[in-house]
């Protein structure tokens, strides 16, 4: 399986989560795009490039280059890349970045190759193939062949089919979200990777699929009944004769008969990996009962914050369905909207929309612009309204949170504006020039807004906001405003799930539902009342 003397390990990335059912599908120059995270990197800069980000390509190779290792292992870099979560990778795009991690395979096969590791997102859908991780695996098998190991990591929110898992030699999955352990998870690939390589030995390994779906917003793993699942995770992983055991909740928004969350194990034998994958999946089966996903409508919502005594600290409303992060476009004002209407003090992240940071730079600081703001959803309407411009940046800045440490945004722009109500005191609200979801309060902090001093604190995002936003919260509320990142999956026009998957916990099946007449068409409005 390996030479003697140093191992030879290639090392790159290729990650997409995709919503069927987002406006916009994902081009190559998207992944070109630094946005949160890096660009396209290619070859010789990658390795510095991702090091210092949680990552999980950081911390493999971090691992793989620790000083304990000196001698042992020479890492081979590739590429790295992501886009914006949204609908379906371009055939083009697709095709040419798997032909480059391809073709740089293959330029690295005639000195030997002893494993590839590969940061996967494991949602991906393209134009031409529901499950796009298992079609890059194939393509890398054929260069590759069986013989050189293949290793994996991939997010929570992988949908894991079995084609995938029996293509991988060994995958680790993330363990949190929001994904405070990115870089952990890439650590822990490559230990298993290290493992096979110095024993001579492969995994023995189990994959079994969950039959029903999971809101994102019930997937909060710090929130029951994630939070007792992860912990029986890491208890099997760490029994005798284990070496790894992952719970992927999946991403419903990508439909497909892959789609659903799965449980893969590996270890010494296959009677363990087939024990401890049986286990978990009792445990996940009887904690179907218990996923709760509670959404309050909008003006719900702004008047229950308001009615609470956060004794100086704010209270933090999640736009969940208007999250950049699961594909939505990140301009809705529903909320914002509210706000207004209901006069009520606090700020607003992120609203994507160029044009109006574009009039506001034009306009200058202290000055008052019209704006349409937002509401480029079929229709939506925008917020037709003046605006004070109180702060104007690049829109590049460092992320402070667990989740994002080590990496620097590049938003295209940013600007801090204030809706002029009568008597003043209107709310704020950063606007942006890229997309970029709200899971770290550099978002409030980099235009001037210290978040703690906030009545109510709006945040565009489902799960991952908790991370940075919880400590300083006097209480955080779910809203259920329009957006593309629907968070009922009944309300998705879901078209290829596996007939036997429940839509939801305790739900009805695929099957069930169809005949009911489900999936006619995406509903992002929550109707009348939500506005």
């Amino acid at each position: 399986m390996a030479r003697e003397g140093r191992f030879r390990v290639a090392v790159g990335g290729f990650q997409h989560e995709t919503n069927v059912f987002s406006t916009s599908k994902a081009s190559y120059d998207d992944f070109l795009l630094h946005d949160g995270w890096p660009g396209l990197t290619r070859g010789g800069h990658l390795f510095e490039t991702m090091c210092p980000i949680n990552l999980p390509i950081g911390g493999f190779i971090n691992a793989g280059t620790h000083e304990s290792r000196a001698g042992d292992f020479h890492l081979e870099p590739l590429l790295w890349c992501s886009a914006e979560p949204c609908a379906h990778v371009e055939t083009v795009a697709y095709d040419k970045i798997s032909g480059m991690l391809c073709e740089d395979l293959e330029s690295l096969m005639g000195g030997g190759l002893d494993g590839v590791y590969l940061d996967l997102h494991g949602a991906m859908v393209t134009e031409d193939f529901d499950d796009g991780e298992a079609e890059l695996l194939r393509r890398i098998r054929r260069v590759i062949g069986y013989e050189v190991l293949l290793v994996v990591s991939l997010d929570w929110h992988a949908n894991l089919s079995e084609e995938a898992f029996n293509l991988a030699d060994a995958i680790t999955i993330f363990r949190t979200y929001p994904h405070i352990d990115m870089a952990e998870t890439g650590e822990r690939c490559f230990a298993l990777l290290e493992h096979m390589l110095t024993t001579r030995t492969k995994l023995h390994k189990t994959w079994r699929k969950v039959p029903y779906l999971i809101p994102l917003t019930a997937q909060y793993s710090e929130a029951e009944p994630a939070r007792s699942l992860c912990a029986e995770v890491v208890a099997a992983a760490s029994r005798d004769g284990m070496l790894s055991a992952d719970f992927a909740p999946g991403f419903p928004a990508s439909d497909g008969h892959s789609c659903h969350p799965s449980i893969v194990c590996f270890a010494k034998s296959s009677e363990k990996a087939t024990e401890a994958a049986d286990y978990l999946l009792s445990k996940v089966l009887q904690a179907e009962k218990d996923w709760t996903n509670d959404l309050l409508l909008p003006e719900a919502a702004i008047e229950t914050a308001l009615s609470m005594d956060g004794q100086g600290k704010p209270v933090v409303v999640a736009d969940v369905q208007d999250n950049t992060g699961a594909g939505a476009t990140s301009d809705t004002v529903v909320l914002l909207e509210c706000m207004v209407r209901l006069r009520a003090p606090g700020a607003v992240a992120l609203i994507c929309d160029a044009a109006a940071v574009r009039a506001a730079e034009k306009a200058g600081e202290g000055r008052i612009v019209r704006l349409r703001l937002g509401g480029s959803l079929p229709g939506h309407r925008p917020l037709d309204a003046d605006f004070i411009v109180e702060r104007i940046t690049p829109g590049r800045f460092a992320c402070t949170g667990a989740m994002m440490r080590g990496t620097e945004a590049d938003l295209d722009g940013t600007v801090l504006l204030r809706v002029q109500q009568e008597g003043g005191g209107g709310p704020r609200v950063v606007v942006s020039g890229r997309k970029f979801q709200c899971l770290d309060q550099a978002v409030f902090t980099h235009v001037g807004i210290e978040p703690v001093k906030e009545r109510i604190l709006v945040v565009k995002s489902s799960v991952h906001f908790h991370a940075d936003f919880d400590p300083l919260a006097a209480a955080v509320l779910l809203a259920e405003a329009p957006g593309e990142s629907v968070c009922r999956n009944e309300r998705l026009p879901l078209a290829k799930l596996a007939p036997d998957t429940r839509l939801s916990p305790l739900g009805p099946t695929f099957a069930q539902w169809q005949q009911d007449g489900g999936g006619a068409e995406l509903q992002v409005s929550v109707g009348s009342e939500g506005r």
